[in-house]
């Protein structure tokens, strides 16, 4: 399935500037961070894609192996994306839950509880 996406003006490269059309697949993405990565298509370095730009197509997170094709330019440090022309879940990779989200066993208390004041955290 295939999404067209429409986009505010504010996310489009800036006038003059050599924004080129750019398609690929999502190496990772953390939503925490706000950012992650676009393999190209095309075997090019990889695309920076920032939070911002998904939420302007109307996304908060994208799972990794989706499709996107976008508009990015080049920034000091490499490629980055500034705006969605096509997004496609439907490529994307399920991954099973990593072994740190999996379920734990319930804690059984030993003991009786007691006081205490949290100095850092």
């Amino acid at each position: 399935m295939e999404f067209m996406v429409e986009h505010d003006e504010e996310t489009r490269a800036p006038e003059g500037s050599d924004a080129q059309e750019i398609g690929g697949t999502v190496k990772w993405f953390d939503p925490v961070k706000g950012y992650g990565f676009l393999t190209p298509s095309d075997g090019g370095g990889d695309v920076l894609l920032h939070s911002s730009v998904l939420r302007s197509a109307g996304y908060d997170n994208v799972l990794e192996g989706t499709t996107i094709i976008c508009e990015a330019v080049e920034r000091s440090k490499g490629m980055q994306a500034t705006r969605i022309i096509r997004f496609d879940p439907s490529t994307a990779v399920v991954s099973e839950r990593p072994a740190s989200l999996q379920p734990r066993p319930p804690v059984v208390a030993e003991g009786d509880f007691m006081s205490v004041t949290v100095k850092w955290f």
